[in-house]
């Protein structure tokens, strides 16, 4: 259009120009102001949603102490200052926007394994975790084992920590270089000593022995052959670095003097040159630092705790899975895995790191039994270790799970740990599905065989277990109540089949079964220990704070290998005294136990004859002196340097003694069955009055077991057949004359049972 057609075109709009620019202004406002009002509505809406999602942080968050977004610099909550020489351990556990690596579930079962390791292993009970997460719901109640945690939580977005040199790398690099941030930011705000460990690293040694010789150390010796020259990881830095300084950025601790030169390393070599930064971010620093000793050699953890290793030593380097895994048993009890060559560190396992897609391959939610661990000695050593009651004054040395007795016996479904104990506090099921006890009956190996039957009444019908907390004088347990795993949250339709009983009339109902046992082929005499059911022996085991290394909460460090234990049943069936007038020997009063007729004294003078041949240390148990074998041993005692009493002690400090000894010498009784809630000893000594009935026991108790039994009888028939008639026919009264049968001289035989389960000792 022409200049002088517009002049002409206008000349027909009557509209004055003023009034034409404002109708344009209006139009063009109106797409403007609805646009606007969108984003206002948006906006407002966003706000709210972050109002409901920080409402719900606060929720999920009520069960630990918690701060609020960013993960650093954010408010902290109140909280008591640590002692100078604290130890705090840090991770993530992010299930949103880091890398998709873990899901919900996945991070909630590896932060319960990783923190109960700690718990297991660290000196102070519980250990303190510091977790930033952006799912506070991961967080654990209570550890694999039952004790409580000490969890504070950092309800945090991922994306809130300072930008770094992995931030266009990607959202899970750009984490773990934040590592470094985490642990300043808790060392800064609490002023104690940091740990970081990873989601995927389990640790079974003591770490705060470590800052008694550094306030700095690192893993070393971990990425092997898989990065060749290490030139594959360190990318762009082109650098390599020695074997033993190659790091791992699972299990570390700095000081801030430390954490500054990592930093000033960072901006040297990356940051400030615009580099493309390393695959592998921090681990990739101390390696080069310590090549470049601008780190010591000296904060090696494996020089720190000589003798144990670390990372992914126990899979040759590689990342661990069910086929390289490779681990084991000593001697010792101590779970191990095999020496590398040309690689510093010891066999015995502190720490195992995995990868997030190993760990989740490997250990799922119902991992107790840890059937991807191919050697049954270390699958049982971990159960115990993360499903085993935990001990106190435990030294953490990496044994408090199993000890070297482990029972090798391939566990089937039947035979997996079928009852949790826990605080009744803690317990809430119905009562009618409940099977309990209203009053003891009888002394402790009675309450045991009660307890037994208990649990065997449970399995058979459906129910949880509660029992009594005073089964043992002067041990108060709390862990009374023991559920079912087979029925956990399913209702009993069975339910009024749980039965609540007296004392005596479990008694009767294990002694009714008992009798239908005596029937069966192979059964022999009228003994049956609770150590041939595993389930039941675990459950006993939980009440009493007993496993392979602990008894009744007690190290068994004091009691060395080479020591054997001997029982000598006395006090009730044996008590009375010479009359000064006639000068016969008075029972107290009539026995009440008929059937419990004593071994002969001669059988202990045979296991006293295998100790003094074996170089042992013997040492014999007696209420009191009563009975006369208890006699016999304590004149022996006075002129053998190996054999020393424990008489009239205390029943606790007796069954700790006897419970961590690898050699035991049993007596007659139900108390029998309270001296064996470890797994079997390495060897047991047991009288049987012939050599058939004894070869009989032989074949039932060494089916997969790794233990060593011996087996004593009467020698000679005369022997059998009077010692049964006199004693053992349900006859015994503690009379002069039985005493002296007792005491009389008999030859001894025995056998040795072969030995069929996998054999760890040598």
């Amino acid at each position: 259009m022409t200049r002088r057609a517009r002049r002409v075109m206008f000349a027909f709009d009557a509209t004055p120009p003023a009034h034409r620019t404002r109708r344009r202004a209006r139009r063009r406002a109106l797409p403007i102001g609805f646009v606007a009002l969108c984003a206002c509505w948006l906006c407002r809406e966003r706000t709210r949603e972050r109002a409901r999602e920080s409402d719900d942080v606060r929720l999920q968050s009520k069960k630990s102490r918690s701060f609020v977004e960013p993960c650093i610099g954010g408010r902290l909550e109140a909280s008591t200052a640590d002692e100078p020489e604290s130890i705090r351990f840090a991770t993530f556990a992010f299930a949103r926007n880091a890398g998709k690596r873990w899901s919900v579930e996945s991070t909630k079962t590896a932060l319960r394994l990783m923190y109960s390791s700690l718990a297991r292993s660290q000196a102070r009970k519980p250990p303190r975790l510091h977790v930033y997460t952006d799912t506070p719901d991961v967080i654990p109640i209570e550890t694999t084992f039952g004790t409580e945690v000490d969890v504070i939580t950092h309800a945090c977005d991922s994306h809130s920590f300072p930008a770094n040199a992995y931030t266009n790398v990607g959202p899970w690099a750009a984490l773990s270089r934040a590592k470094l941030d985490a642990v300043e930011h808790v060392m800064t705000a609490f002023g104690a000593r940091v740990i970081w460990i990873d989601l995927d690293t389990l640790v079974f040694v003591d770490l705060g022995q470590t800052f008694r010789q550094s306030s700095s150390w690192v893993v070393g010796y971990q990425r092997g052959a898989h990065c060749e020259g290490m030139r594959a990881c360190f990318h762009s830095a082109h650098s390599s670095v020695r074997p033993e300084f190659d790091a791992l950025g699972d299990l570390w601790s700095l000081d801030r003097e430390t954490i500054a030169k990592v930093r000033d390393f960072e901006r040297r070599r990356i940051t400030s040159s615009a580099r493309t930064p390393p695959k592998y971010d921090l681990q990739t620093y101390y390696g080069q630092m310590l090549e470049e000793e601008m780190l010591s050699s000296d904060v090696l953890l494996h020089k720190l705790l000589p003798g144990h290793n670390f990372g992914f030593f126990c899979s040759n380097f590689m990342h661990p899975t069910v086929e390289n895994l490779e681990l084991s048993i000593d001697e010792e009890g101590n779970l191990v895995c095999p020496r590398r060559p040309d690689v510093k560190m010891g066999e015995r396992v502190g720490a195992i790191s995995f990868t997030a897609k190993t760990f989740q391959s490997m250990f799922s939610a119902d991992g107790d039994v840890f059937e991807t661990i191919a050697h049954r000695g270390a699958r049982r050593w971990l159960r115990d270790w993360f499903y085993g009651p935990i001990a106190t004054g435990s030294n953490g040395s990496a044994r408090p799970g199993v000890d070297k007795n482990v029972d090798s016996k391939p566990k089937t479904d039947h035979e997996r740990m079928v009852f949790t104990s826990m605080k009744p506090s803690s317990a809430r099921y119905d009562d009618a599905d409940i099977v309990s006890v209203k009053r003891w009956y009888g002394r402790l190996g009675n309450r045991v065989r009660i307890f037994a039957t208990m649990l065997e009444d449970a399995l058979v019908r459906g129910c949880h277990v509660r029992i009594l907390d005073d089964m043992l004088p002067g041990w108060k347990s709390e862990n009374t109540f023991f559920a079912n795993k087979q029925i956990d949250g399913v209702r009993n339709k069975r339910a009024r089949r749980c039965r609540k009983l007296s004392g005596r009339r479990w008694y009767d109902t294990y002694l009714k079964s008992k009798d239908a046992l005596r029937q069966q082929k192979g059964f022999a005499d009228d003994r049956m220990s609770i150590a041939d059911g595993s389930i039941v022996t675990d459950a006993i085991s939980h009440y009493f704070e007993t496993n392979m290394t602990h008894a009744f909460g007690r190290s068994c460090e004091s009691v060395g290998d080479d020591v054997l234990a001997v029982h000598v049943r006395a006090g009730d069936i044996v008590s009375g005294s010479y009359s000064r007038w006639t000068g016969h020997f008075v029972a107290k009063e009539p026995s009440k136990h008929t059937t419990y007729g004593p071994f002969p004294t001669s059988y202990y003078a045979s296991v006293q004859s295998y100790a003094s041949e074996s170089a042992l240390q013997v040492r014999v148990f007696c209420e009191d002196l009563n009975n006369p074998t208890c006699m016999f041993f304590q004149q022996l005692a006075a002129v053998l340097p190996n054999v020393t009493m424990r008489l009239g002690r205390d029943l606790i400090s007796d069954l700790v003694e006897f419970n961590c000894a690898s050699r035991v010498a049993f007596s007659y009784g139900s108390f029998r069955d309270a001296l064996v809630l470890r797994n079997r000893p390495l060897r047991t000594h047991d009288f049987f009055f012939d050599r058939n009935e004894a070869e009989t026991t032989c074949s039932r108790a060494s089916r997969g077991s790794s233990a060593r039994h011996r087996r004593y009888f009467f020698a000679l028939k005369s022997d059998e057949i009077e010692y049964r008639e006199s004693i053992r026919r349900n006859n015994w009264r503690n009379t002069a004359r039985q005493r002296h049968l007792v005491d009389k001289h008999y030859q001894i035989g025995f056998v040795e049972c072969e030995n069929r389960g996998e054999d760890f000792f040598g």
